[in-house]
């Protein structure tokens, strides 16, 4: 690069990036299971519980770049519900990985403690749908879950991406 690496203002550089890098990726050394062990809830109802507006961060595995942005998390909650508060950091703990925006949507949604059909003891309909910023653009679908079948919608919920 053409940098002195011995120059008073790099010279601690690679403990700074450590450090940094540590708390980038923080979501290699948090477990989803962990984090909502005891937040799923019998309540009796049967609605759409949604999460709104959750900051995202997170690194691109191709170029080591960040991209950010919000993600929204609804699920129905068929006599069972999530603490919200455990949404929230079950999305930082995915986000805070080394991601492809796809690939992070569907960890999200298919959490073992997130609502959807794999796990007996959560609601069973996730949506996440998250708007990101990176270099680029496009739409991402990936569908998760079922929904209850209404007089304008049946079938599958969808899981979205949208970059902006």
């Amino acid at each position: 690069m053409g940098e002195d690496p011995d120059r008073e203002g790099l010279r601690r550089t690679p403990e700074r990036v450590a450090r940094a890098y540590k708390y980038m990726f923080r979501g290699y050394r948090l477990s989803p299971a962990e984090i909502t062990r005891r937040a799923i809830f019998q309540q009796e109802s049967n609605n759409m519980i949604i999460l709104r507006d959750i900051e995202l961060f997170s690194m691109c595995e191709h170029h080591i770049l960040p991209f950010f942005g919000r993600c929204h998390v609804a699920y129905i909650s068929r006599g069972k519900v999530v603490g919200v508060s455990k949404i929230a950091r079950l999305v930082d703990c995915f986000s805070r990985r080394l991601q492809i925006q796809e690939r992070l949507t569907g960890q999200i949604a298919r959490a073992p403690t997130v609502p959807n059909d794999r796990c007996p003891d959560s609601p069973k309909t996730c949506t996440v749908i998250r708007r990101a910023q990176a270099k680029a653009r496009g739409h991402r679908s990936h569908s998760l879950g079922r929904t209850r079948p209404t007089p304008r919608r049946a079938g599958r919920s969808r899981v979205a991406v949208f970059f902006q």
